[in-house]
């Protein structure tokens, strides 16, 4: 059987299709879209969460910036199994900030606290692991993107949402461009979104923890706890990246299905703005799910109450027409859509980590104040020193540098058994 990245490949043809189609409401965040239309595949029969299924690699990590030859994304950041591409200055459109990467990076951080009440450390890993498509992971071989750009799709020269014959980006944007995007792409995150309320901090605050959701949820959580590839079916229950078969119902009864389902007839979610048929018609089905389990995860946490930024008259905040005003809480979703209750507590609670709302807001403040708090990994800065050390090919035996970082009895042959300790001062 081919792998995920096998049938990737060959089904990439003429076109660079970034965009599948548009999910128009996303509660308010706008510039949603399901990325390459080209992830597809077949992985077999693994469930996820299994010990036989785990990586040995850990791809946990807070990496730096990093230079592209690409004006559209012209930097990149790795940060726990997902790559930030970072908008760059091209055209009019002005570059976005270093600092609003590293808020988003950070969030992606503090969405995955190991440490947090309630998180299964295991499943955890396995959900970064499944983001990067490490091995063994159900969409193998093909990694999570998460693209960054400033204000909207068409204040660039060439709007990069359209599909693109292929060299056509590379033309525009610089060679290197394209190869940028074979991943699965779900969701734009807009900094300064020309669509939203620009200069509210918690504006900021929705805009970016919408968007990651809709990043994480399908592409990282489905498959971090045992059964949720065929739980979660957000595509064909198999794990590949294909709506499901129209005429195939089985997809109709899974968990994520039913608790949708149960949503929709109970009056609590209507997602007819974007999905008429969700219910039935599979593409419908995915954007409405996509779109669901974000409003369950706000609404689970109380983030939504907190950060919607349309407000009831007690202030809370609300998606009026789209999402329940009373199921806002863990109290309001387990009396009305008790289906979706058991589906976030089996499946989300175990891998996420409700961030503190104190942190975000000092995080996120109105008008680009605030500063993420984000610190790369030290590794990065150890694997810097072997690098040097293998450029130099001469290494001083128990070298002490500031009694922080030790080099004993070393050389260059075998620094692959080397043991370096650094401290950043």
């Amino acid at each position: 059987m081919n792998s995920f990245s096998d049938r990737f490949k060959q089904k990439k043809a003429v076109m660079i299709s970034p965009l599948a189609f548009i999910l128009a409401a996303c509660g308010g965040g706008g510039g949603s879209s399901i990325g390459n239309s080209n992830t597809t595949g077949s992985t077999g029969d693994n469930t996820g969460g299994t010990p036989s299924s785990n990586p040995t690699t850990n791809y946990a990590s807070k990496g730096t910036l990093q230079s592209t030859t690409s004006s559209l994304f012209d930097r990149t950041l790795d940060v726990n199994g997902v790559k930030l591409l970072v908008g760059g200055e091209t055209g009019d459109q002005a570059k976005v900030p270093d600092e609003w990467a590293h808020k988003v990076a950070q969030s992606f951080v503090i969405l995955m606290d190991s440490d947090a009440a309630g998180i299964d450390s295991s499943a955890q890993q396995q959900m970064i692991n499944i983001l990067a498509g490490a091995e063994g992971t159900w969409h193998e071989g093909i990694g999570t993107s998460q693209r960054i750009l400033k204000g909207a799709a068409d204040e660039y020269p060439l709007n990069p949402l359209e599909d693109r014959i292929e060299g056509e980006l590379d033309a525009q944007y610089g060679v290197g461009t394209e190869a940028l995007l074979i991943s699965i792409m779900q969701d734009m995150i807009w900094y300064q979104n020309s669509t939203g309320t620009i200069g509210s901090g918690d504006g900021d605050i929705q805009e970016l923890f919408e968007h990651a959701l809709h990043t994480i949820h399908p592409w990282g959580v489905r498959g971090a706890v045992e059964g949720s590839i065929e739980a979660l079916n957000y595509t064909k229950a198999n794990g590949s990246g294909d709506p499901h078969d129209t005429n195939d119902s089985s997809w109709k009864t899974s968990e994520l299905y039913l608790a949708l389902k149960e949503a929709v007839d109970n009056g609590v979610f209507d997602p007819s703005g974007y999905a008429a048929d969700p219910l039935n018609n599979p593409e419908d089905f995915m954007k409405a799910a996509i779109e669901y389990t974000y409003i369950l995860n706000f609404s689970m946490w109380e983030m939504g109450k907190e950060f919607w930024l349309d407000k009831n008259a007690s202030g809370d905040g609300i998606l009026e027409g789209e999402w329940s005003e009373t199921a806002n809480t863990p109290a309001g979703v387990l009396a009305e859509n008790p289906l979706g209750y058991a589906l976030f507590n089996t499946y989300f609670a175990p891998v996420l980590s409700k961030p503190d709302f104190t942190t975000l807001r000092i995080m996120f403040q109105d008008n680009d104040g605030g500063l993420s708090g984000y610190q790369p990994d030290a590794v990065e800065t150890q694997a810097l020193l072997i690098d040097l050390i293998y450029n130099s090919n001469k290494i001083d035996q128990d070298l002490d540098i500031k009694h922080t970082m030790t080099l004993e009895s070393l050389y260059a042959s075998d620094i692959s058994e080397t043991l370096v300790q650094l401290e950043i001062i």
